[in-house]
């Protein structure tokens, strides 16, 4: 037994050797030797991914407003009011076929006056109604104009603070070092620091209210997630100066009464009022004789004096608001004149500022003057530029009321 189990310890033995002269087996702490050197594994470092790009979708001012008349609430209901008016018109012919089974002279000739004053006042309301949707569309294309610049040039706003902001750090920076080598005190240092939170605020502030232009534009149109999907479209509306000559001026004031919404309505309730003051005898008797019949649950009200009082309540009101709508055309005619002479003179100054900074430029490329006076001053362009940029927003708006009659009569 003993000789067997040598023998199998030789065979193993050799064929352990074998094997090991064959390269065939190499001993697990050998193989990095006999088969070369292992390289280790490359552990790449971890680099964060950039966000895709979101490709946004146009937004054009004319897809604004058709968007905005399909969803007018207003729009909507003033149709439907138009539909009833019209229905009442219709049924009010239809009474009057009826006209023949009255048989009391004084009950059919009260019966016509109250048919007609209220044909009267339906027919001026259908009209005003039809007028009405024709300012609807007009006002919708304002407002939605506005909201277009006002929210490219808060866009504007935001980037020209973003860089006023990213100066500041900067100067926040070097005010650190000059404090840290006794150049600056300590007083100056908080200065710095305190105008570019400063800066920061009003940033936050002009974000919310870039997000309340967006809701007001989705409120408008029903287009949701606007400020998300979609990319303003500023619109294309050259700067034009509006001057009109003073015997235009006064045919303009005189044409806003045949357009202004506000005055037509009072128009509307003088005639209404002036035609039952006109036919108060055949009104009263037409209610009296209604009471005693049963057909009028109480006696008439309605009285002379009151009618008539009624009546010139209205006519003043009425001539007030012509008055007040006139008056609003001379201020507001004042604020487009003074809108343009500010941009006129501001646009000089831009010139001249694009004059200093070129200038600026060219002593900056040969080392004459420092990075942050050739900075502060293209920043001091920015911001005249987005001055202006505001004023011709201003201007553009009033412009638009003065072409468009049905608005010029409104305080702004």
């Amino acid at each position: 037994m003993k000789i067997k189990k040598n023998n199998v310890k030789k065979m193993a033995s050799v064929s352990l050797a074998a094997l090991l002269f064959s390269g065939i087996y190499v001993p697990v702490a050998n193989q990095a030797y006999a088969a070369g050197p292992l390289n280790p594994p490359k552990i790449q470092p971890y680099v964060e991914k950039e966000p895709e790009a979101i490709v946004k979708l146009p937004l054009d001012f004319e897809t604004a407003i058709k968007k905005a008349v399909e969803y007018s609430i207003t729009t909507k209901m003033a149709e439907l009011q138009r539909e009833t008016v019209q229905d009442n018109i219709d049924d009010l012919f239809n009474r009057y076929d009826t006209l023949f089974l009255i048989e009391d002279p004084d009950m059919l000739t009260g019966t016509l006056a109250n048919m007609d004053i209220y044909s009267t006042t339906l027919t001026t309301t259908r009209d005003l109604l039809k007028r009405q949707k024709t300012v609807d569309s007009e006002s919708l294309k304002i407002t939605i104009a506005g909201l277009f610049n006002n929210i490219v040039q808060q866009l504007d706003t935001i980037e020209l603070t973003n860089k006023k902001i990213l100066q500041g750090d900067a100067n926040v920076r070097l005010n650190q070092k000059k404090y840290d080598l006794g150049m600056l005190s300590k007083n100056d240092l908080d200065l710095a620091i305190a105008a570019n939170k400063a800066l920061k605020n009003d940033l936050m502030i002009l974000n919310i209210k870039l997000d309340e232009l967006f809701a007001e534009l989705e409120k408008n149109t029903g287009i949701l997630k606007i400020a998300e999907t979609y990319e303003i479209v500023p619109l294309e509306m050259e700067y034009k100066e509006f001057v009109m000559e003073a015997e235009d001026l006064v045919r303009y004031k005189a044409n806003i009464e045949n357009y202004d919404i506000s005055i037509l309505a009072k128009k509307n309730e003088v005639e209404k009022k002036t035609t039952t003051f006109q036919n108060y005898p055949e009104i009263y008797n037409f209610q009296y004789l209604s009471y005693l019949a049963g057909n009028q649950p109480s006696a008439p009200t309605m009285d002379y004096k009151s009618t008539r009082d009624e009546k010139n309540v209205a006519e003043l009101d009425m001539s007030q608001t012509i008055k007040n709508a006139k008056l609003n055309v001379d201020k507001n005619y004042a604020n487009l004149q003074q809108l343009q002479q500010n941009i006129e003179i501001m646009s000089i100054e831009r010139e001249k500022l694009a004059y200093q900074l070129k200038t600026l430029q060219a002593q900056y490329n040969l080392g004459m003057v420092a990075k942050n006076v050739y900075e502060n001053t293209m920043i001091s362009k920015m911001e005249l530029e987005n001055k202006l940029s505001g004023l011709k927003v201003q201007q553009k708006q009033l412009k638009l009321l003065f072409e468009s009659p049905y608005f010029a009569g409104m305080g702004m």
